[in-house]
C-alpha cells in the first residue's frame, strides 16, 4: 500500500510517497502542523520505497529532487537522507527568511539559540536542556523574519548517538526505544508539537574544545553576528542585507562564547548566563 502526504514548509510544499507505515510516521511527527492541505498547485515529491527483496544493504530505495534514485541499508538512514534533502531544499526556497545554523531552545522569557559547527556538540547539549524541561524546537536549523526580527525553528531530527544517549539519560530525558533504534528522534518525542516564532534573548556559540569545567564568556553583539554569518549562506539576500538582519537579531540578545566541560555542569553555566 502506498502512504502519500504533503506538506508546506515555511511556503515550500513537498510530497512525501512511500510503502511503509513506519517511514511515514517518522515523517508525520518530523513535521507535525505543516500538513498541506491545498490539493493544487506543484509539489516536490521526495519518495522512500522498501524493498525486501532487494540485497541486504540496498532494502531502502530513495528518490528525492534533484539527485539520482539510491538505496539506504537502514530506514534510519534512508529517513535521513530524505529529511536532509527537505532541510536542504526549505533552505535555498525563497520565502522571504534568513537561515540561521543553529538550535533553538524555549525559556519563559525567551528563546536561546545555540549555534556552532559540526562537532561543537549542539545537539548533546539542547538535548539536555531539554532534560530540564526546556521545549527544543530543533537541532540545526531556524528561520529569522527579517519583518519581525522573530526566528522560528524548522523541525529537523536529532542524530542520537549511543554515548549522547547514555548522556542524556543520566540527566533524565528518556527517548522512545523505537525513536533511538532507527536513530530519528524528532521534536515530536520530545513532547514538543509546534512552537510559534520567538524572540531570541541569548545567543551561545558553541567551541569544539572541550574543558575540564565550563567556560561561558561575553561576546559583543557584532562578533556574534559575524560567528553566524560565516555558518551560512546568505541566499537570496544581498551582503549588506544579510549583516543588518543578522546584526538586528544579535542586536537585541546577550551573546556569549561557550567552552563546554561537564554536561551538567554545562547546562547550569548556560542556564545561568541566560538568566532562566
Amino acid at each position: 500500500m502506498i502512504l502519500e502526504r504533503r506538506y508546506n514548509l515555511f511556503g515550500y510544499r513537498a510530497t512525501f510517497r512511500t510503502n511503509h507505515a513506519r517511514a511515514e510516521a517518522l515523517l508525520s511527527g518530523l513535521y507535525v502542523g505543516k500538513a498541506d492541505g491545498n490539493e493544487r498547485g506543484p509539489l516536490n515529491l521526495y519518495e522512500l520505497l522498501h524493498r525486501p527483496e532487494a540485497p541486504v544493504g540496498e532494502q531502502w530505495a530513495i528518490a528525492v529532487p534533484g539527485l539520482a534514485a539510491h538505496s539506504k541499508p537502514t530506514l534510519g538512514e534512508a529517513m535521513f537522507g530524505i529529511e536532509a534533502s527537505m532541510a536542504g531544499d526549505v533552505a535555498r526556497y525563497d520565502h522571504g527568511l534568513f537561515i540561521v545554523h543553529g538550535a533553538v531552545v524555549y525559556t519563559p522569557q525567551g528563546a536561546l539559540l545555540l549555534s556552532g559547527f559540526s562537532g561543537s556538540g549542539k545537539t548533546t547539549l539542547s538535548l539536555a536542556l531539554a532534560a530540564r524541561g526546556f521545549a527544543l524546537g530543533g537541532d540545526d536549523m531556524a528561520l529569522l523574519d527579517p519583518s519581525t526580527g522573530l526566528i522560528e525553528p524548522h523541525p529537523r531530527c536529532f542524530h542520537i548517538d549511543p554515548p549522547t544517549d547514555r548522556l542524556v539519560e543520566e540527566l533524565g530525558l528518556h527517548l522512545p526505544a523505537d525513536a533511538l533504534r532507527d536513530r530519528f528522534v524528532t521534536p515530536w518525542d520530545l513532547g514538543v508539537a509546534s512552537l510559534p516564532p520567538a524572540r531570541v534573548r541569548a545567543v551561545f556559540l558553541l567551541e569544539s574544545e572541550r574543558v575540564a569545567a565550563p567556560r561561558i564568556v561575553p561576546e559583543s553583539q557584532a562578533e556574534a553576528a559575524s560567528a553566524l554569518l560565516l555558518q551560512v549562506g546568505r541566499g537570496r539576500f544581498s551582503d549588506v542585507e544579510a549583516v543588518r538582519h543578522v546584526a538586528a537579531m544579535t542586536g537585541s540578545a546577550r551573546c556569549f562564547r561557550v567552552w563546554s566541560g561537564e554536561l551538567g555542569a554545562s547546562v547550569d553555566a548556560v542556564l545561568a548566563a541566560a538568566g532562566s
